[in-house]
């Protein structure tokens, strides 16, 4: 029978518990886009890596239509 303690556990997953739960739902939400539908897991863990999360006040101005993103 083996133990391990949670810090050590974590730490063999990758971060904090918060951290793997939010790359989770990264990669889920990925998974659903239909441009990334066929795209396998471990690209998908790679693509999460670039996903930065930013919050936007409500009404504002995201993308306007028929300019170029940036974002």
């Amino acid at each position: 029978l083996m133990h391990v303690n949670v810090i050590e556990f974590l730490n063999v997953l990758g971060g904090s518990f918060q951290d793997i739960m939010l790359k989770s739902i990264i990669i889920n939400t990925l998974h659903n886009v239909p441009l990334f539908k066929n795209m396998s897991q471990y690209k998908l863990e790679a693509l999460s890596s670039a996903v930065e999360i930013k919050a936007f006040k409500k009404g504002e101005k995201i993308i306007t239509e028929g300019e170029e993103g940036n974002q």
